[in-house]
C-alpha cells in the first residue's frame, strides 16, 4: 500500500506553513529579511554546492524562473490545483532570480523534486527525493514538511544523505504552545529552523523546540506563487517553511564560498555565528538568527568525524550502512586517537567500533575540551545502547559515569578476537567536545 502525507487531517505529514494572499501585483516591499540575515550589500557567488527541494513541483513557466539556468528537474514537476505552490514559493526564496522576488541566492544551482500526488506528498516520493539529492552529490536538502508521527522509513532516508556527506535542513513547524518540532525537524542531525519578525523575535506560530538549531525570518516575507494560486504570481507568506528556505540558500552559499568544510564544519559554523538574544540557547530561537556574513569570516570548526554514529546499527557492517565504520583497533593497529563532539539533542551519542585481541585488554580514555561525557563499553552482542535492565547488565561492559575524564577498560578472556563498542555521550552538559583514546594490550 502506498503511503499518502496529506496537508491535513489527523495523520499529517505536510504541514505547511500558512500564505496569506497579497492580491494584486504591487511594488515589491524591501526585503527586510536580507537585512536581518545580515546579506544585506554582500554578492552572492555563482552556482556551487546544490540546493535541492523535496516538496511540490516547482512552476518552471513562472517569470522568476523561465529560462533561469542551474534549475534542474529531478522528476516530473507539475502543478494540478491552487494546493501546488509550496515548492514555488519555497524556491523563491532560496533562487528567485529577482523580477519581482529576489532570492537569497539567485544563482544557485536548484536540483527539484515533486513529491506530490493528488492528496499531498507521498513518504515514498520524499524518500526517492531524498535519496536523489544523495546521489547527486554532497549539498543541501529542504525539507519544508511536518509530522508528528516518527516515520523510520524517512529517518532511514536522511541517515542515508548524512553519511554521503549532505546537510538536512527542515522546518520547526507552525504550532505554537506544543513544545515539540514535526519530524523531520526533530531528528538529530538535522538543521532545524524556527521563524522570527523583523524585530528578530520568535514568530508568534512558530513552535518551540530544544531540537532548533538556529531561526530565521518567516513573517510577511514574499514568494512567488504559481498564477492558479495568485494571479499576480506573488504573495506574501509566513511560516517556518519559509524560514527553512533562507536557512538552506543560506548555507549552501556559505559551503560555495567555504568548499573546504564538510557537512559538519558547515552546521557548527553557522550555529557558533547566529545572533544570540541573551548570548544563549532558547527553545525560540535555538542558537540564534542566523548571520551570513559571520558565518563566511569566521574559523572553521573542527570535524566532526564518522557522523552519523549515534548507536550500534550505524556503525556495524550490513546494517543501516554496508560498510559500517571502521574499526578503530585492529591487528597492527594497537592505538587510535578520535577528536569529536557530542549534543544531547542534534548528536546525543558517538558510537565507535574496536577490536579486542583475545586474552588481551581494551583501555579507553575520554576527556573533554567543552562541558562532560559519558564513556561506556558494550560486548559484541548489543544491539543498541539504548538497552536498559537486563540487557544493559548483560551487554554493558564497563563504563557509566560521567564527568571531564573518563576512563573504562574492557577484557576478552576468550580465545578469539572480538569487537566491542565504544560509546561516548553527552554528559550533564548540553554540548561536549572530546578526544577519545584507545589502546589494546
Amino acid at each position: 500500500m502506498r503511503a499518502t502525507l496529506a496537508a491535513t487531517g489527523a495523520c499529517a505529514v505536510l504541514a505547511v506553513a500558512a500564505l496569506t494572499s497579497s492580491g494584486a501585483a504591487a511594488t515589491a516591499p524591501p526585503a527586510w529579511w536580507l537585512r536581518a540575515l545580515d546579506a544585506d550589500g554582500l554578492v552572492a557567488p555563482g552556482p556551487g554546492k546544490p540546493v535541492t527541494i523535496v516538496d511540490t513541483g516547482l512552476d518552471f513557466a513562472h517569470p522568476e524562473f523561465s529560462g533561469r539556468p542551474g534549475t534542474i528537474p529531478l522528476d516530473r514537476q507539475q502543478i494540478t490545483s491552487p494546493d501546488d505552490f509550496h515548492g514555488t514559493a519555497i524556491s523563491s526564496l532560496v533562487g528567485a532570480r529577482g523580477v519581482r522576488v529576489r532570492g537569497l541566492y539567485p544563482r544557485a544551482l536548484l536540483n527539484e523534486w515533486d513529491a506530490s500526488e493528488r492528496d499531498g506528498l507521498t513518504l515514498a516520493s520524499i524518500v526517492d527525493g531524498i535519496d536523489a539529492a544523495s546521489r547527486a552529490g554532497p549539498g543541501v536538502i529542504n525539507l519544508s514538511f511536518g509530522s508528528a508521527a516518527d516515520v523510520p522509513a524517512l529517518q532511514e532516508a536522511i541517515l542515508r544523505a548524512l553519511r554521503a556527506g549532505s546537510v538536512v535542513v527542515a522546518a520547526a513547524g507552525d504550532s505554537r504552545g506544543f513544545d515539540f518540532s514535526p519530524y523531520p525537524g526533530e531528528y538529530p542531525h538535522v538543521v532545524t529552523v524556527g521563524a522570527t519578525d523583523r524585530r528578530g523575535r520568535a514568530a508568534p506560530f512558530s513552535s518551540p523546540s530544544s531540537a532548533i538549531d538556529v531561526a530565521a525570518p518567516g513573517v510577511g516575507v514574499e514568494v512567488a506563487v504559481p498564477a492558479s494560486r495568485d494571479p499576480s504570481g506573488y504573495s506574501s507568506a509566513s511560516g517556518t517553511s519559509y524560514s527553512a528556505a533562507l536557512v538552506s540558500a543560506a548555507l549552501a552559499w556559505i559551503w560555495t564560498r567555504r568548499p573546504e568544510l564538510d557537512a559538519t564544519q558547515l552546521v557548527a559554523l553557522v550555529r557558533r555565528t547566529a545572533r544570540r538574544p541573551g548570548g544563549a540557547f532558547s527553545n525560540a530561537t535555538g542558537w540564534g538568527v542566523l548571520d551570513l556574513r559571520a558565518a563566511l569570516r569566521a574559523p572553521a570548526p573542527p570535524p566532526d568525524p564518522s557522523e552519523p554514529n549515534d548507536d550500534v546499527a550505524l556503525v556495524e557492517p550490513g546494517r543501516t550502512f554496508e560498510r559500517g565504520a571502521p574499526l578503530l583497533t585492529a591487528p597492527g593497529r594497537r592505538r587510535a586517537t578520535v577528536r569529536a563532539r557530542v549534543d544531547q539533542n542534534e548528536d546525543p551519542a558517538d558510537v565507535y567500533r574496536a577490536l579486542v585481541p583475545p586474552h588481551g585488554v581494551l583501555r579507553v580514555t575520554a576527556d573533554a575540551q567543552a562541558g562532560d561525557v559519558a564513556l561506556r563499553v558494550w560486548g559484541p552482542d548489543t544491539p543498541t545502547i539504548l538497552e536498559r535492565g537486563g540487557r544493559e547488565r548483560r551487554d554493558l561492559l564497563a563504563g557509566g559515569t560521567r564527568g571531564r575524564h573518563q576512563t573504562a577498560e574492557a577484557r576478552n578472556g576468550g580465545a578469539a578476537a572480538e569487537v566491542v563498542y565504544v560509546d561516548v555521550s553527552a554528559g550533564v552538559s548540553r554540548t561536549a567536545s572530546y578526544t577519545l583514546r584507545l589502546e589494546t594490550s
